[in-house]
């Protein structure tokens, strides 16, 4: 018996975000899963437990996950668009949603949709599902004093000299695009020093999904500024934040102080206890080890 996290070969720490939320409920960690390659022989020892969390598939070819992997399907998102360049190849949900994809779905749902869109999708095809929000959401709250600075996460230039017109407080800009941090422990700390700087702002802008959630989580003001196209994915965060349309932003006619900035408000509470709550029953259904008998 294993327990097993994702992890991640993309440049986007927001992926390394969502191992963080999923850690946290692990007792340890033996084996790393490739969350693009699940179809791989695990590792470890038995039946690999592990919290299947986020975006998916990059290489839906390699779906479904390995017959060792025991999952809890939680906060996932089914990626339904297609390539441009290669429109005839099937979306990655398309793929996913195969007879034999949705067979191994059924046989360990239900599966926790991170978005209204995603659950909608998994109905369709009759596959037990509810709305579960996003794991980040369950991120515990620091016990960190509030630095006088306004951070703004993966702001287009534009945006971040509007955003600088309307504020008398230092502006830190951060980005989640990260190039040349290579190794999961690596990439996993940088993540977790953004979320310490998340968790000590004033008040955080951002354009990033998986900057906007935590924030909700660690009670820190963030207006959300949706500049990418897919908001299917996005939705969360309109539902849950402060948004400004990106044109509103731009024009400065939106309400939000960056100086006094409003509370957050509150209808995360709610998906964050059912997630931790389902989480925690999944690690306690986890069977203990049995030492073996000495003779």
């Amino acid at each position: 018996m294993s327990f097993g996290l994702l992890t991640y070969e993309t440049i986007n720490l927001g992926d390394h975000v969502q191992s963080i939320a999923a850690k946290r409920f692990l007792p340890h960690v033996d084996v790393l899963l490739q969350r693009d390659a699940l179809q791989l022989e695990p590792g470890g020892e038995g039946q690999v437990h592990a919290i299947l969390n986020g975006w998916y598939l990059e290489r839906p070819v390699n779906w479904p996950p390995h017959s060792r992997i025991r999952p809890l399907l939680v906060s996932m998102h089914f990626d339904t668009r297609r390539m441009l360049r290669q429109f005839w190849i099937p979306s990655p949900a398309s793929q996913m949603l195969s007879p034999q994809g949705r067979e191994w779905l059924i046989a360990h749902g239900p599966v926790g949709a991170r978005d209204p869109a995603t659950l909608e999708l998994l109905q369709r095809h009759r596959i037990p599902s509810w709305y579960s929000g996003c794991l980040t959401l369950t991120l515990p709250t620091p016990n960190a004093a509030r630095d006088d600075v306004v951070v703004a996460c993966d702001l287009p230039e534009p945006y971040l000299t509007a955003m600088k017109r309307r504020t008398t407080s230092p502006v830190t800009s951060v980005t989640h695009l990260d190039l040349m941090t290579s190794g999961h422990a690596q990439r996993m700390a940088k993540a977790q020093a953004l979320l310490d700087l998340y968790a000590r702002a004033r008040a955080v802008v951002t354009t990033r999904l998986h900057c906007a959630l935590p924030c909700l989580a660690f009670g820190t003001p963030v207006l959300f500024v949706p500049t990418a196209p897919d908001r299917r994915r996005l939705q969360p965060a309109f539902e849950l934040a402060h948004i400004a349309k990106p044109s509103a932003f731009l024009s400065g006619r939106f309400d939000f102080d960056f100086d006094a900035p409003p509370p957050n408000p509150e209808l995360w509470r709610p998906l964050a206890r059912q997630l931790a709550e389902r989480c925690q029953d999944f690690i306690q259904s986890v069977p203990s080890r049995i030492p073996e008998v000495t003779r």
